[in-house]
């Protein structure tokens, strides 16, 4: 695990406890991966196993703090709806959790 997967990792734990109530499954794999998508900015998460899940950030947002921090919350909230909203889907489930991560003040300090 390179620094800045632990780094990764320090936030996914900080932001499952701030607000997830620490429901996320702690042994989700976060690391920097280069990405393939149109926007270069993040892989979908992945459901690696039964239950235990991966999320990949590009480096290229690595020196952005604010930008992939914001891009881990949302990958976040993919993991928390995985079995009652489509795998990858932005629908409604999706923007109301987003909703409540916001009102929540998880995105405070980050736009």
């Amino acid at each position: 695990m390179t620094r800045g997967d632990l780094r990764l990792r320090r936030w996914y734990i900080k932001y499952n406890k701030a607000y997830f109530n620490g429901e996320l499954p702690e042994d989700t794999i976060v690391f920097w991966q280069p990405t393939h998508d149109a926007s270069a900015t993040t892989c979908p998460v992945f459901e690696v196993a039964d239950g235990k899940f991966q999320i990949t950030l590009g480096p290229e947002v690595m020196g952005f703090g604010c930008y992939w921090k914001m891009l881990l919350l949302h990958e976040m909230a993919h993991v928390k709806l995985w079995r009652t909203h489509p795998k990858h889907q932005h629908g409604k489930q999706f923007q109301v959790e987003m909703l409540r991560l916001a009102q929540a003040g998880a995105f405070r300090h980050l736009w």
